[in-house]
């Protein structure tokens, strides 16, 4: 596992799963989750996480490496998936500490669209502008690290396959 990039609220890591057959953690179909009103048209599936790998190495990596992620953060997980013309609009995860997207699929072509958008806030010292956008294309066991708040979403899917993610939610303890 390393950090390739580090961006105001985001990191872009590599190699976070190894050797993860994403057609073996799709299994448990949850639900559709439900986005507000404007943006009911697009669909997310979501699938419940049965401990289908461990996951343990990639929790230790975060707080090892992580200042903004307390070692005590509370862990939700759980498997994504969107289809052919659906994406998932923009939002910023206000009620996390932190959101970790792994991308799973082994076999997936740049122009097949699915890519990570994060929209960067510009630096403390002026450097960058507001809007500057980090583009995540979907590479098996490449990570997107987004820190909240922070504005991200997904372009499209624009072939006949499936994109698939882990997600790891990393939220405050509760007292």
């Amino acid at each position: 596992m390393e950090i390739v990039k580090r961006y105001s609220n985001c990191y872009i890591l590599k190699d976070i799963v190894v050797d993860v057959d994403h057609n073996e953690c799709f299994n448990d179909f949850n639900m559709n989750f439900n986005f507000p009103n404007d943006h009911d048209h697009w669909e997310l599936k979501q699938y419940t996480w049965n401990d289908e790998f461990d996951d343990s190495n990639i929790h230790n990596f975060i707080f090892d490496n992580i200042d903004e992620i307390p070692n005590d953060s509370i862990i939700r997980k759980g498997f994504h998936e969107i289809g052919y013309g659906q994406c998932i609009p923009p939002h910023s995860d206000i009620n996390h500490i932190a959101v970790l997207t792994i991308f799973l699929n082994k076999e997936w072509e740049e122009h097949w669209g699915g890519h990570n958008c994060c929209i960067e806030n510009p630096d403390s010292d002026g450097g960058g502008a507001y809007g500057d956008s980090i583009i995540t294309p979907p590479v098996y066991g490449m990570g997107v690290l987004v820190i909240a708040p922070c504005l991200h979403f997904t372009l499209p899917v624009f072939e006949n396959k499936k994109r698939r993610t882990c997600q790891f939610f990393y939220d405050p303890k509760v007292a």
